[in-house]
């Protein structure tokens, strides 16, 4: 029947707050561009048989704001799906001295899917 196994990942990040100088303002870069989101979550589902295994990948990225863009605009959270199919043959599975090749396809959900109406 093979073995299946699955995982659950995620951070929420409270703040991360910076200070230029010390009579700058405080500012939160939690939510902004180029700064981690508030919420990440990564979900996982893989079954294995006979050297095969068949994976699937949920990520999940909460909203941020893009505070450069004039006027500030907001980004909605997506999730994008991935899939994947491997192949280890006999001599590359556990306790081999031989090398080990694997053949594997991929895909990945090419274009994030905003989880309300995109840009705002």
């Amino acid at each position: 029947m093979g073995t299946l196994s699955s995982s659950l990942n995620g951070t929420y990040a409270l703040d991360q707050r910076q200070q230029i100088t010390s009579t700058a303002p405080v500012v939160d870069l939690v939510n902004t561009v180029g700064n981690p989101p508030s919420l990440r979550l990564v979900g996982n589902l893989a079954w294995s048989l006979k050297g095969w295994t068949v994976q699937g990948t949920v990520n999940y990225t909460g909203a941020y704001r893009d505070p450069a863009s004039v006027p500030e605009r907001r980004v909605d959270s997506w999730t994008t799906v991935d899939i994947n199919i491997g192949y280890r043959p006999l001599a590359a599975r556990a306790g081999s001295p031989i090398p080990k090749p694997i053949l594997e396809l991929s895909m990945f959900s090419t274009s994030a899917r905003p989880s309300s109406t995109g840009l705002t």
